[in-house]
């Protein structure tokens, strides 16, 4: 798989802004200079669905998937992850 270059993920983020499933607004950072902020425009049980419907999706339960910052039985201290032992 190719790697996406900043430039071409930020013309993926302008398409998904122009059709309507996210929207997003450009702030200055000041010194750190200027970032995008995105938020999902459209319902997450409509993606759900959608993606629930894609083979691959459903063959590597992509939609099973928890970050460990949310999983109850791991805890995350700096940028290291712990299982609790309690």
């Amino acid at each position: 798989m190719k790697q996406l270059t900043h430039r071409r993920i930020s013309d993926y983020i302008n398409e998904l802004a122009l059709s309507g499933l996210i929207d997003t607004v450009t702030k200055s950072m000041g010194h750190y200079g200027r970032t995008k902020i995105i938020k999902l425009d459209i319902d997450f049980n409509l993606i759900e669905r959608v993606l629930s419907q894609i083979k691959i999706v459903k063959e590597y339960r992509l939609l099973d998937y928890k970050p460990i910052i949310l999983q109850s039985d791991k805890v995350k201290i700096k940028n290291m992850v712990f299982k609790k032992l309690i």
